[in-house]
């Protein structure tokens, strides 16, 4: 039998975003949560909105719990290429990268506050750029030694520490041309497109945080 979801990376960001933002503002930290399109987050107009604060991003992908049947102890989790490409070209530029699943085996547990498992990517040029591994729902443990460039189950002063150690961009115009891939000088590995048109189907959430 193969491992297949009942939800959509769409629907695990919904209870995905509300811990991130719930986290920090805990420790009196506001996140704004924002998907980036060149045309609208990336636009003239959201250019004007900078307001010249110095921020720090943080990048999520959403990933779907994957399972044999309803119920049992533990889901799958895949992460593929693409996202170790996208997270190898954030690291070049500063920002850091995150992985959220919903730790449950039916939809019937799926709800604001479920619980819910977190990775670093950390890719670099000798990392396995694809894996699939299994967790155990009840003990957040995974079934085997992940790479070195996947690094989890996080605590929540892991996830804290990524963003407020990572780099700051003294503008949001600044975070705006790394996130756009205006001045990419990234080359895909393999016969992909550019990052820009290569990533349209898997866009991370973005946490920006002002200083």
């Amino acid at each position: 039998m193969t491992a297949t979801s009942f939800i959509c990376e769409h629907s695990a960001e919904f209870v995905l975003v509300p811990f991130i933002t719930e986290l920090f503002a805990a420790h009196k930290q506001k996140l704004v949560p924002l998907y980036f399109w060149k045309t609208r987050e990336g636009s003239m107009k959201s250019k004007k909105c900078d307001s010249g604060i110095p921020i720090r991003i943080l990048s999520m992908y959403a990933r779907r719990p994957k399972i044999d049947y309803p119920g049992q102890d533990s889901i799958l989790v895949r992460i593929n290429h693409r996202l170790f490409e996208h997270a190898a070209y954030l690291k070049e530029n500063g920002i850091q990268t995150i992985i959220g699943v919903p730790r449950i085996s039916s939809i019937m547990d799926f709800y604001v506050g479920c619980p819910c498992s977190w990775f670093t990517l950390s890719p670099d040029s000798n990392s396995v750029w694809g894996i699939d591994f299994s967790i155990d729902i009840k003990k957040n443990k995974c079934n085997a030694e992940l790479p070195l460039s996947v690094k989890g189950p996080l605590e929540e002063k892991n996830i804290l520490n990524l963003l407020n150690n990572s780099k700051i961009f003294t503008s949001w115009q600044d975070a705006i041309e790394i996130l756009s891939g205006e001045s990419l000088d990234y080359k895909p590995t393999g016969s992909f497109y550019y990052f820009h048109a290569r990533f349209d189907m898997y866009k991370p959430v973005y946490f920006i945080n002002q200083l």
